[in-house]
């Protein structure tokens, strides 16, 4: 994937007649601001001269200037940084992504993850029967390492499972199990061993004490084969490890099981920034940045030689 600096550049260039259109809407919804400021507070003025000149009810002609104004002048310009935001993810995503990996890429907002691969990880011990998402995307990477050239195939989408029942009353009732990113990479030769970080599976499995009593909280990690653990969790793995759960904000699980590692984390796959109001690349900054950290984690993986030697 490109640098963060050369993703920005792209952007600019690339989302110029965006920019100008999203530009356009935020000035009409300040004007709007303006103009029914005006009008709200000319016609509670002029309502008030009309049926209340003594000022016997002035104080509820306030209250009612202000909750009007914030109705017809303020929602309005607090509802449209939301509406740009969700039409720009819903109509560029697929731009963003072949900007950042090129043309090899696949999306599909309709598509999702196959579910034997959700039940390959371990993150789900109980039974599913109802299984969706969306924002498919699949990538094959290729890098070069100092052992030879290396590919790895990235997918990942957003995914919500559920079991779904009849109740003692008839009733049907849904019971979610997951609801968030699942993702899987594949590497060319298998882990030798199975080990699950935030893992529903790892119950039986043995505990694994690592020299990081911070990662040890986090991750709670388990496995079937300690020795081959211990080689895949190098100190640098564990920092990115650690990394990610400090940048994504929110829990996040890893199991390597066969050639996999599997990943989830508790939110959308790919968000914009809605914190920002403005249309700068810091608005899809997030987009780049949880693809760089899983990225580095790959890399991390292949360059570790004492994991495939076993």
């Amino acid at each position: 994937m490109i640098s963060k600096e050369e993703f920005r550049i792209k952007f600019e260039n690339e989302f110029s007649k965006e920019k100008a259109i999203f530009i356009r809407a935020q000035i009409f919804a300040y004007v709007w601001v303006v103009v029914m400021t005006i009008l709200v507070v000319g016609a509670t003025v002029g309502l008030h001269y009309l049926v209340d000149r003594n000022n016997a009810n002035a104080i509820l002609f306030v209250i009612i200037c202000i909750v009007a104004w914030f109705a017809i002048a303020i929602l309005p310009l607090l509802s449209i940084k939301d509406r740009l935001v969700a039409g720009f993810k819903n109509f560029d995503l697929k731009k963003v992504l072949t900007m950042i990996y090129g043309n090899e890429i696949e999306y599909s907002k309709q598509r999702y993850i196959n579910p034997d691969l959700f039940a390959k990880s371990g993150f789900c011990i109980s039974k599913f029967n109802s299984y969706s998402g969306e924002d498919y995307f699949e990538a094959v990477v290729e890098r070069q390492t100092p052992f030879g050239l290396s590919s790895t195939t990235l997918a990942a989408s957003d995914v919500r499972v559920e079991k779904t029942f009849i109740d003692e009353n008839g009733n049907t009732k849904h019971k979610k199990l997951f609801s968030g990113v699942f993702g899987a990479i594949q590497f060319k030769t298998p882990f030798n061993c199975a080990l699950y970080l935030n893992g529903d599976k790892a119950l039986n499995l043995q505990q694994l004490e690592t020299e990081s009593t911070e990662f040890n909280k986090i991750f709670a990690p388990k496995t079937n084969n300690q020795v081959n653990a211990r080689l895949i969790l190098s100190v640098t793995t564990m920092q990115t490890l650690l990394d990610f759960v400090s940048q994504a904000k929110c829990k996040i699980g890893f199991s390597f099981v066969d050639d996999y590692l599997f990943f989830t984390f508790g939110k959308n796959l790919f968000e914009p920034n809605k914190k920002n109001d403005k249309f700068t690349f810091e608005l899809i900054e997030p987009i780049y940045d949880d693809l760089a950290i899983l990225d580095k984690l790959i890399n991390e993986i292949i360059s570790n030689r004492k994991i495939f030697r076993v």
